[in-house]
């Protein structure tokens, strides 16, 4: 079923008719035909009783009122031949009457090159009348009503319209011809002729309104078109309203080939059958070419109550092969309404219809559900296309968004399109889900066999599912199986998938298969790779890693975070109605399901189901596995350490259960009959008893395995044995056992080796360590070793031994010392391994480490500690691996020539000190140096110390000052010297982080590459030298190397080399030579020497703080405390990370805290609120009465003012920085006064009290600051006053509190904020005197006065949050002046209830002079030095402005006002609420 109009031939051949054959005479008649009603100079033309053929307004406004027309209504001109432009608007209103005929907004052109175009705005006003067919369509039998907004064009004319705007709200309509229903089409974009095509109708705007009405309940349709009619038709926009109103179809677009340039149709408490944003076309032989309609973005929003009878495209109605659709984008927005009268109706897409070979391609669709909508059908992301096999109808969404965040739908979701019999297809489906009902099935791809989806993405967050959720689409329909090529489903937080009437409530990755028809591949719908991902919410029933039956998924994952599922997970496909037994015919080629959280909740079991291969991943969160809730896998991978509770027996493992991770699996028991267990990767850790058909018992005692446990099979990765003692002859046994098994895995034992003296390799050839156990052969990794009765262990003969330790302790023995002997002279090298990745590493050893020629040690993984350590010239030891970082520290070493290694590669995101290897060479047996060391990627090698600590911190320290990072694209490598070190002739340094393989070596050399870092201590180069060579050794520093000196002082000299000959310096100066900020460096290379000399800056080079006495005696050594807070404060910032700035920044703002809190402004701002109050209390202007008594007669007055200000200050200079404040506070002012006579005039006197709170946040360049105060205060005061003349005069005192709080950067170790409390107060007096000018008009009151404050900040000590004073200021006191001068104007008048009213204005100029400025006087404590500035806190000039009304009646006056000030750098605004009583 096509919706089209019908056939465009029966349009074209009428069109014909009336065009060519009668040139016109049946359009609109002939001009000289007696009937035309031509408006002509007329303001309007109106017909009347009598019957007219047409009306053709010309320009000219066309009012319908009553009369019949039969013909055509005209807002422009109609033209033939010659062009009937209309420059101007065109106006048709239908109020009454009867038409029987059409109606064009524009005008009417016919031949190539006419011009009929309206230059303005046509305009169709329809409120009531009668319309019908013309007669010539009811004698055709086809009842057709148009109502076009612009004009026509034929046969090559031209008819455009600049806007168009069409409002119908009345009227009956009335399209039936002969009896059989007709119907009423409206287009906005006019209509012109296919079979011309210059023919051509251009509409900028097109603006159509319908309310109120029901188009086409009579008789027939009413279909709306925001274009035109024909291919020659164009709208750059059209918009079309339906309000409370009914029609059965709605077109943003036009009919046959009209394009528009964006859509938006808005649907508002209205009755809809069908909803289109775009157009329609349909099949027509008559046309020369197929047609191509565009649409930019198409817009549909339905709200309130509407109702949509049939479907919903956001796309268009594309018919025809050949004919196609092309969108930018479309979006359909439902808050609200109805939709469907049964379940094969109400369906929404978010594309449009294709049919019949027909094409649409839109780049992007939307669709957004929300509110209380009820939708019976089903609801699309893409469009739908139908149509039969042998044509190529064909639907494209480039990205489809479907969002649901509420309401109900009934029907099945997709996040793709819908196709039968024909293609649709998505690029990228976006599915969100955070709310409402849904009763169906939901699918991240689309509907059919014909769909396809290349990415798809469906999130679940809120709502109800009661049905299925698919990571694929459902196989409906005949034809190739639908496809999604990768899904992802995402469950989160809120969400309920629950089980309804008819099942549901199970999730799939992959699709449905369930419907359509199978063909030779068995399947009806494909998912090459798709993730489940349940982070949260609930699924009542299972979940599958593929699809339902007929389905087949290539890569399916779930990933299991949180949230709750009530039954079983498959990491293959299900039927629905089976539970994933091997005759399901969904199909997963490879299923993964990943445990990602150590709180699983899952009601069922995790199981393998009928994927080809399955696996079972448990992330490093997961420690605990239940034994009996999962089974049927292939492979069992492990990230981390896992205890599997239970252990495994054939339950879980199946037929065969492959371990394959890198982690460990900690099993307590392996009971197995009929499965079968592999170790393949990674570590399974168990008891001996588990592993082996005989075990070590309690006492570690036997010597023999017996063969390897029933079901067991060890081809691969580590089996960790966690007997609590053993002993090797067990182990040896065991490893044999294992390699007769054609086995690969390593053997760890977790336990003590408990044993006497230990030859790995043989003690022949004269060597006798004496009452030894030799093990010839072995490979084993070894914890800790006990030595009963020996004190030595060997290793030689090419044998590779590791040896991890228990974390503390690496071998012990209750002879004494231990001696380690790596490789022997007469029996061979030996390898020591030291440390285990992924098993516990580390210890130390209370002996010696002895390592021969050719023989290695190698630091793998942890933290170990050597009494002492020997070598000879061809051994080796390397610390940390490619993978793994590691430690050594060595208390005394004699290396003689040995090569020492550091370097392990750099993880991603590891870019920390505490990630590098570490060496530590405490002191050389010798005195010197005498290994060759080369420090490579990632390391830190520290000499002269017997810990890491120190060195890590001055490295971190260096980093920061110099604004550098730990990582390969900044320092790689460093070298840290605590205590002077001799290079000896057989030792080397080389610091080089793009070492990765070993090099080779030169002795008596020291090499720093560039990105390398030498961090010395400076009581080390205070001497001879930190590094000191022998007169021959030779010294060479690439650019790039760096060079700081830790802990320096002023006006010293340091020695970081002597005694080199210095092949190339090109580093350890200029920007590669690491100071403090305190000090200037200058370098000398004389000598053979490089010395560092440094220079305390003075007090001038620190000009840019605001406390450079300070700076310069802390960097002079000017100091009687150095470990005070504010000493270590200031020192450790200028040797922070900060950039120059923030350090700036920092200093200034804690130097300045009270200034950066405004406690200066606010203490002015709360002294001079009351004030104010005070005098408009006593001022005239403040007499509400214009003539005669008023208020303040002789006695007493009680009055209370509520008070607000809010003032802000900007760009104050301070020093090099910008200081302003944000300035809240509330308040009130009760006073009470007495007025008496005196004598000449009035006198009045006074007392008041004010009480408020508020706080001040600092603005501009300073650390954020934060200031709370409250203030309280009391004023006396009193007035004069006679007829027209009054003075007035205050005196009050105020004073603050103030709790102030400033951020620091937390980077400095030291809190993250500092803080201060500082009094305030001020004492004012003011005198102000007014003359009050009346009129009858305006009241006038220039005054002038005078203000005086003394504002007095006490001394206050700036502290660390955590303890410690850092700076102590000393108190101020400012006097201030200030002059203001302005003029009140105001009236009063009184009511007919005796309220008398009074608005007024007053502006003002208030100049000041004085000590505007704060003095802050600062000094550190523990420091010989103080500092001093001044501070603006207010400008020389500001401007006043009052603006406040006053009602008083009888005794009782009330009073709101506003004020506002303004000057360069500050504004201020202020409330006041105020309330008299005369008693």
């Amino acid at each position: 079923m096509t919706l089209s109009k019908g056939a465009v031939g029966n349009l074209m051949n009428r069109y014909r008719a009336v065009l060519k054959k009668c040139h016109l005479m049946n359009m609109f008649g002939s001009l000289a035909v007696a009937g035309l009603l031509v408006a002509g100079s007329a303001v309007s033309a109106t017909a009347n009783e009598n019957t007219a053929t047409a009306i053709a307004g010309e320009g000219k406004p066309v009012v319908v009122d009553k009369g019949v027309i039969n013909g055509r209504v005209i807002g422009g001109s109609a033209a033939e031949g010659n062009s009937a432009v209309i420059n101007g608007d065109t106006s048709l209103t239908f109020t009454g009457g009867m038409l029987n005929g059409e109606i064009f907004g524009g005008g009417l052109a016919a031949g190539g090159g006419v011009d009929a175009s309206v230059t303005g705005t046509a305009t169709i006003n329809i409120t009531g009348g009668t319309f019908k067919p013309m007669e010539k369509d009811v004698q055709a039998d086809h009842g057709r009503i148009y109502i076009r907004g612009a004009g026509g064009a034929f046969d090559g004319g031209t008819a455009s319209v600049r806007n168009v705007v069409m409002n119908i709200t009345g009227g009956i309509f009335d399209p039936s011809a002969n009896g059989n229903p007709g119907r009423v089409e409206i287009y906005g974009a006019g209509v012109s002729d296919n079979l011309s095509p210059g023919s051509k109708v251009a509409v900028k705007n097109v603006e159509i309104n319908i309310s109120g009405v029901d188009l086409g309940e009579t008789n027939g349709d009413a279909w709306v078109y925001g274009g035109g009619d024909g291919a020659g038709t164009f709208a750059e926009q059209s918009t079309i309203t339906i309000k409370d109103a009914t029609v059965d179809r709605v077109y943003g677009g036009g009919w046959g080939g009209s394009s528009v340039g964006s859509v938006n149709i808005n649907i508002i408490d209205s009755e809809v059958d069908h909803l289109y944003g775009g157009g329609d076309s349909d099949k027509d032989a008559d046309a020369p070419d197929p047609y191509t309609t565009t649409i930019g973005k198409a817009s549909i929003v339905l709200s309130g109550s509407s109702r949509v009878n049939g479907d919903v495209y956001g796309g268009g109605n594309t018919g025809g092969e050949g004919n196609k659709a092309v969108f930018e984008e479309t979006s359909v927005t439902i808050s609200g309404g109805t939709f469907g009268e049964d379940d094969e109706s109400g369906n929404i897409y978010g594309g449009g219809r294709v049919v019949d070979g027909a094409s649409e391609k839109i780049n992007a669709t939307h669709v957004i559900i929300s509110g209380d909508a009820s939708i019976k059908g089903d609801v699309y992301g893409g469009g739908r296309a139908e149509g039969r096999l042998a044509e190529t109808s064909f639907s494209e969404v480039g990205t489809a968004s479907l969002t649901i965040a509420g309401g109900r739908i009934e029907g099945a979701v997709y996040g793709g399109g819908d196709a039968w019999e024909a293609v649709s297809k998505v690029g990228t489906a976006t599915t969100l889900v955070s709310g409402g009902k849904l009763l169906s099935d939901i699918y991240a791809g689309g509907n059919g066999k014909g769909t396809s989806v290349e990415t798809a993405h469906l999130t679940l967050s809120g709502g109800e599912v009661s049905g299925c959720v698919f990571g694929g689409g459902d196989g409906d329909g005949q034809g190739a199986a639908g496809t999604v090529h990768s899904s992802t489903v995402l469950l989160k937080d809120g969400v309920r998938i629950l089980r309804g009437e008819n099942g549901g409530g199970i999730v799939y990755g992959g699709g449905n298969g369930d419907k359509g028809d199978i063909d030779d591949s068995g399947v009806t719908f494909n998912v090459d790779n798709t993730t489940v991902r349940v982070e949260g919410g609930l699924i009542q029933g299972d979940v599958y890693a593929g699809g339902k039956k007929n389905s087949s998924t290539g890569t399916a994952d779930v990933i299991l975070s949180g949230g709750e599922i009530g039954g079983n997970v498959y990491a293959g496909g299900g039927a629905g109605d089976t539970t994933g037994a091997a005759n399901d015919a969904a199909t997963v080629k490879t299923g993964t399901i990943t445990v990602d959280t150590d709180s699983l909740n899952v009601g069922g079991k995790l199981l393998g189901g009928n994927a080809e291969t399955s696996n079972l991943s448990l992330t490093s969160k997961v420690t605990r596995l239940d034994g009996t809730k999962f089974g049927g896998f292939d492979f069992l991978k492990a990230e981390g350490t896992t205890s599997v509770i239970g252990g495994f027996t054939d339950a879980n493992v199946g037929t065969s259960l492959t371990l394959n991770g890198k982690g460990t699996l900690i099993a307590p028991s392996i009971q197995l009959e009929t499965g079968k267990l592999t170790l393949a990767d990674g570590t399974l850790q168990t008891m001996s008893a588990q592993a082996f058909k005989q075990g070590l018992g309690d006492a570690g005692e036997p010597a023999a395995t017996n063969g390897i446990a029933t079901g067991l099979a060890l081809t691969g990765g580590t089996l960790a044995l966690q007997d609590a003692s053993y002993n090797m002859k067990y182990v040896v046994d065991a490893e044999k056992v294992i390699a007769d098994a054609d086995g690969h895995t390593r053997l760890a034992m977790l336990g003590t080796l408990k044993s006497g003296n230990l030859v790995f390799g043989s003690q022949g050839k004269g060597e006798d360590v004496g009452n030894a156990e030799e093990v010839p052969s072995t490979s084993v990794s070894l914890g800790k070793i006990d030595l009963v009765g020996g004190d030595t262990i060997m290793i030689n003969s090419g044998q590779a031994i590791t040896i991890r330790g228990d974390g503390e302790k690496l071998i012990t023995s209750d002879s004494g010392d231990v001696k380690l002997l790596v490789g022997s002279k007469d029996n061979g090298a030996g390898t020591l391994n030291l440390g285990d990745a992924g098993l516990t590493s580390g210890g130390s050893l209370d002996g010696t480490l002895s390592i021969a020629d050719e023989s290695t040690v190698n630091v793998r993984a942890g933290m170990f500690s050597i009494s002492t350590m020997e070598g000879t010239s061809s051994s080796a030891i390397t610390i940390g691996t490619a993978q793994n970082a590691g430690g050594l520290t060595v208390g005394k070493a004699s290396l003689n020539g040995a090569n020492v290694f550091l370097d392990p590669a750099w993880k991603d995101g590891g870019n920390l000190v505490s990630d590098a290897s570490i060496g530590v060479f405490e002191s050389f047996a010798n005195g010197a140096v005498d290994g060759r060391f080369a420090v490579g990627r990632n390391s830190l090698l520290v000499l002269g110390d017997k810990d890491s600590a120190w060195a890590q911190k001055a490295v971190q320290d260096a980093l920061d000052n110099a604004d550098l990072t730990w990582g390969k694209d900044s320092v790689t490598a460093a070298l840290a010297i605590k205590s002077s070190q001799k290079l000896s002739a057989t030792g080397a340094l080389l610091v080089d982080g793009s070492l990765a393989p070993a090099p080779s070596v030169t002795e008596n050399t020291a090499t720093f590459a560039g990105q390398s870092l030498l961090v010395v201590n400076a009581a080390a180069a205070d001497g001879e030298g930190a590094l000191q060579g022998d007169g021959t050794s030779r010294l060479s520093v690439d650019g790039g190397a760096k060079l700081h000196i830790m802990d320096v002082k002023g006006s010293q000299e340091y020695t970081v080399t002597s005694g080199f000959v210095n092949d190339k310096i090109e580093g350890w100066q200029g920007d590669d030579l690491i100071v403090s900020r305190l000090f200037n460096a200058a370098v000398n290379t004389d000598g053979g020497k490089f010395v560092v000399k440094t220079e305390a800056k003075r007090p001038d080079e620190f000009s840019q703080y605001a406390i450079p006495n300070i700076l310069a005696a802390i960097a002079s050594g000017n100091v009687n405390n150095p470990d005070a807070a504010g000493v270590r404060f200031l020192s450790g910032l200028m040797d922070s990370e900060l950039s120059d700035r923030q350090v700036r920044v920092t200093a200034d703002s804690a130097a300045q805290l009270a200034y950066a809190g405004g406690v200066q402004a606010s203490a002015i701002a709360v002294a001079q609120a009351p004030a104010r109050a005070l005098q408009e209390h006593l001022s005239l202007a403040g007499s509400v009465a214009q003539k005669g008594t008023n208020l303040h007669e002789d006695g007493f007055d009680l009055w209370a003012n509520a008070i607000y200000g809010a003032n802000r200050t900007r760009d104050f200079s301070a020093g090099g920085l910008d200081a302003g404040y944000n300035t809240d506070f509330a308040g009130g002012v009760i006073g009470g006064d007495w007025t008496f006579d005196a004598g000449a005039g009035k006198g009045r006197v006074g007392l008041a009290l004010n009480v408020g709170a508020g706080d001040t946040k600092s603005r501009g360049d300073f650390n954020s600051t934060k200031n709370d105060f409250d203030f309280w205060g009391v004023s006396i005061y009193g007035g004069w006053n006679m007829d027209n003349i009054n003075v007035v005069a205050d005196l009050g005192y105020s004073a603050s509190k103030n709790e102030l709080k400033q951020d620091i950067p937390s980077s400095l170790g030291m809190g993250g904020k500092i803080k201060a409390d500082v009094d305030s107060d001020v004492i004012t007096a003011g005198v102000k005197a007014e003359y009050m000018v009346k009129t009858d008009v305006l009241d006038v009151m220039p005054h002038v006065g005078v203000r005086y404050m003394a504002v007095k900040t006490d001394s206050f000590s700036t502290k660390l949050d955590q303890g410690g004073d850092l700076f102590r200021t000393d108190g101020d006191l400012q006097h201030v002046w200030q002059f203001p001068v302005g003029v009140n104007l105001s009236k009063s008048f009184e009511t007919e209830s005796g309220w008398k009213i009074k608005p007024q204005a007053d502006l003002s100029v208030v100049p000041a002079a004085g000590d505007t400025k704060t003095k802050i006087d600062v000094r550190t404590p523990g420091v010989n030095a103080s500092d001093s500035m001044k501070r603006r806190v207010m400008d020389t000039t500001a401007f006043d402005g009052v603006f406040g009304v006053e009602l008083q009646k009888d005794n009782v006056s009330f009073g709101l006002g506003y004020n506002v000030q303004a000057s360069e750098h500050q504004t201020g605004q202020g409330v006041t609420a105020s309330f008299m009583y005369k008693f």
